[in-house]
């Protein structure tokens, strides 16, 4: 009651164990919306979507394999949920590759981006864990802030790096934000509010179009 399911393809209070899932062309909100499930996938392979590919709201997903081709916004969003994902791979994302909100949870071991607008986006008292991190033509490698002021400042541990991030790159790092990339600890300067102020579609990313 009280809500509405904006995805093409909705999994709400299930246990789903698949082999393959592949989604071309997807006009929805959200590709594919789990809902209180738990989720364990081989693959699965967004192309042509034109918001978000991947949402999680209060599920488990064990994840081998997730692929991102020419998403209009996010490929993956995950708000309280845990996750453990073996590789993601993502290309032309023109929002956010990682999106991480509300107390979620991501262990993933490998992160190959390029061409897109933002890679690694962590709210709201969510935890990272990233163990390879490589990426190409990406505008935003990195971004840690508040969103909701009911939650805590999130945190990131990237274990290893493959690319130089620019001297900039801590514009997107709020205050407070737990940032370690190859054990160097990091810390923003700015407010959370100074960053959602140019994110969210302002100067970076893509708004949401709800039909």
């Amino acid at each position: 009651n009280l809500r509405s399911l904006y995805g093409g393809l909705n999994i709400i209070n299930s246990n789903l164990n698949v082999d393959s899932i592949y989604l071309h062309n997807s006009n929805s909100e959200d590709a594919i919306n789990f809902i209180d499930s738990h989720i364990i996938l081989e693959n699965i392979s967004f192309k042509n979507i034109k918001s978000d590919a991947m949402d999680s709201d209060a599920s488990n997903i064990e994840l081998k394999k997730l692929y991102c081709e020419n998403i209009g916004n996010d490929c993956l969003d995950l708000s309280f949920s845990n996750s453990v994902v073996n590789s993601i791979y993502a290309k032309s994302v023109k929002d956010k590759v990682i999106s991480l909100g509300e107390d979620s949870n991501l262990k993933l071991d490998k992160l190959s981006v390029k061409d897109s607008e933002m890679a690694i986006v962590a709210k709201d008292s969510s935890r990272l864990l990233l163990n390879k991190f490589d990426f190409d033509n990406v505008k935003i490698p990195i971004s840690a802030y508040v969103k909701k002021k009911e939650f805590e400042p999130p945190k990131i541990l990237i274990k290893s790096l493959n690319n130089n991030l620019d001297k900039n790159f801590l514009d997107f790092v709020s205050k407070g934000a737990n940032l370690t990339i190859e054990d160097k600890k990091f810390s923003g300067f700015k407010d959370s509010s100074e960053i959602i102020d140019i994110l969210c579609g302002n100067e970076y990313g893509v708004r949401t179009e709800r039909r």
